[in-house]
């Protein structure tokens, strides 16, 4: 063993020695699902009028899986500020959602707010509800203030905005025309939303549902187009019929089947 070990060893410096090519390596990580920090900051500060008038609504961001393959037990949210080079964990929610805590420095860093989740894979939402108030019920001028916040500046959803939307929200209250849809994600799919308001009732007509109003084309570049298209309802932010006091009550379709019985 040792002289064939010896003969290997001469036979190779007895050869001319070959220089290999340098090669260069490279490899780019898929993206991340992420947000801007300090455009989530903003919408806080401007929520905060709104809480003002209203002192138990509470805002919370929340992600949804948009994806069928989203895994949202391995869910991680930070804070990634380059410029510094720190990551700051954010203490998320079984639900999905989270508040910020603010970081002066990341804010002029112009952090993000990332996942550890591929792009397209989450549905990003600014979430306003009241203490105290049924899981079932939504106060129909919380989604719209989650509407002013996001064209504020927030710009958290997959929604199409043109430059001429942007230029609308600055002078005037964009989420009450016709032509703005907006809607909520219901905790599961959606049977039915009834309209409350004094004696005033109504209900959700089909069109509201499973983004049925939205052009289908454009349902690529949507957030409810996949796993959350039967969980999406969109509010009749423009009808003056109901004012913000309005409370929509969500009939779910597991509740509405073991009330009324499943159809064979």
């Amino acid at each position: 063993m040792l002289a064939a070990l010896g003969f290997v060893a001469l036979a190779s410096a007895a050869e001319p020695s070959t220089e290999l090519p340098n090669v260069v390596v490279s490899a780019t990580a898929p993206d991340r699902e992420e947000k801007s920090y300090r455009r989530m900051l903003a919408a806080m500060e401007q929520f905060e009028a709104y809480q003002h008038k209203f002192p138990d609504a509470e805002l919370r961001f929340r992600v949804y899986p948009r994806k069928d393959e989203t895994d949202m037990s391995q869910l991680l949210v930070f804070i990634a500020d380059r410029q510094a080079g720190t990551h700051v964990g954010i203490d998320v929610a079984p639900d999905g959602s989270f508040t910020l805590p603010v970081l002066e420095d990341a804010r002029q860093h112009d952090a993000d707010v990332r996942t550890n989740m591929l792009d397209g894979r989450l549905a990003w939402y600014i979430q306003i509800q009241r203490a105290g108030v049924d899981p079932r019920h939504r106060v129909l001028g919380d989604i719209r203030e989650a509407c002013r916040l996001e064209l504020g500046g927030a710009n958290l959803s997959r929604t199409i905005k043109p430059p001429a939307l942007y230029a609308l929200a600055a002078v005037t209250d964009a989420c009450t025309f016709h032509s703005v849809i907006w809607g909520a994600f219901a905790e599961r799919p959606v049977f039915a939303v009834h309209l409350t308001h004094g004696n005033q009732h109504d209900s959700l007509v089909s069109h509201h549902f499973y983004g049925a109003n939205a052009p289908s084309v454009l349902n690529p570049l949507l957030d409810f187009t996949y796993r959350l298209r039967d969980r999406v309802y969109m509010i009749p932010q423009d009808d003056k019929r109901w004012p913000d006091e309005t409370i929509l009550d969500i009939v779910y379709a597991d509740a509405a089947a073991a009330t009324t019985g499943s159809p064979q």
